[in-house]
């Protein structure tokens, strides 16, 4: 992928100094969009994906069981960070979705599967 590309289809994010995160998408893209791409060290970026099953209950009172799959940091933690993030999709799919409400939602696996691989050049 053009770096020119790569740093348009992206956001960036700076460690605030314990106040969370400072989105700083703006300054940095005007930055590096028109880089040519000899400026750039050419890297490839390898980011894990994982597979999350889980069972829950529909309205009706049927049990159903699906996958999601998520791109996440591969880290000691990235069970516990794949779990934070899929209990916060499930949060925001109930309150966007009140009618299709998933009740008793329980996580049955969580699976690394591969990393994706992307190349910048």
């Amino acid at each position: 992928m053009h770096p020119a590309k790569f740093f348009s289809e992206i956001d960036f994010v700076t460690a605030g100094l314990g106040w969370g995160n400072y989105v700083n998408t703006d300054e940095v893209k005007e930055r590096l969009t028109n880089i040519h791409p000899s400026q750039l060290i050419t890297s490839r970026l390898k980011i894990p994906l994982f597979r999350i099953r889980f069972s829950y209950t529909t309205p009706r009172g049927n049990h159903r069981e699906h996958e999601k799959y998520m791109f996440t940091s591969k880290h000691d933690e990235c069970h516990m960070e794949a779990q934070m993030n899929f209990e916060s999709w499930v949060e925001d799919y109930n309150r966007e979705h009140p009618h299709r409400k998933m009740s008793n939602v329980n996580i049955l696996d969580i699976e690394y599967i591969s990393d994706a691989r992307l190349s910048i050049e």
